[in-house]
């Protein structure tokens, strides 16, 4: 009997999104993701792009934000602006165009490669918010408005 294998993963990767990924895939058998890292990057790098697929989250007047996204006085503008409704401060505090997380390194931030890098943070977010926070409702949205990919976080009421 022949054993069958399954694959198990919380995402698809697109690699033909990658630089040379498919040209070295092509040139060696065991090319795979992990040589593909090894090649163009350095362990300091793996550890700094944690805090992007984990990051910090602060809780501030009941409201879930983004530590890289927090301050206080655009906070206090959105609740003032939105009367403290929290969903709708979450959604506006932790608003962010996806491109922008590698705008000055990037010469080729396609629409694709902005929409592969947006859901890929919108499972791991919805996987740490679950864990952090398993008694609050909390959904993160990928979308696209005029030609640009956001992603943002907040409360369901």
């Amino acid at each position: 009997m022949e054993d069958k294998i399954i694959k198990h993963s919380i995402v698809d990767l697109n690699t033909s999104l990658l630089p040379d990924y498919i040209e070295f895939q092509n040139a060696n058998d065991d090319w795979g993701v992990e040589n593909h890292l090894n090649f163009n990057y350095d362990i300091s790098t793996a550890i700094a792009f944690s805090k992007l697929y984990f990051p910090t989250f602060i809780e501030c007047e009941g409201c879930i934000i983004l530590e890289s996204r927090f301050d206080k006085s655009i906070f206090e503008e959105w609740k003032s602006k939105f009367k403290g409704n929290i969903s709708e401060v979450e959604k506006m505090c932790n608003l962010y165009e996806t491109k922008d997380f590698f705008h000055m390194n990037d010469s080729d931030s396609s629409i694709e490669k902005s929409e592969q890098l947006g859901v890929l943070l919108k499972k791991s977010w919805e996987v740490n918010l679950k864990s952090l926070f398993p008694d609050r409702n909390m959904t993160v949205v990928l979308f696209e408005q005029d030609g640009n990919n956001y992603i943002t976080l907040y409360s369901k009421e």
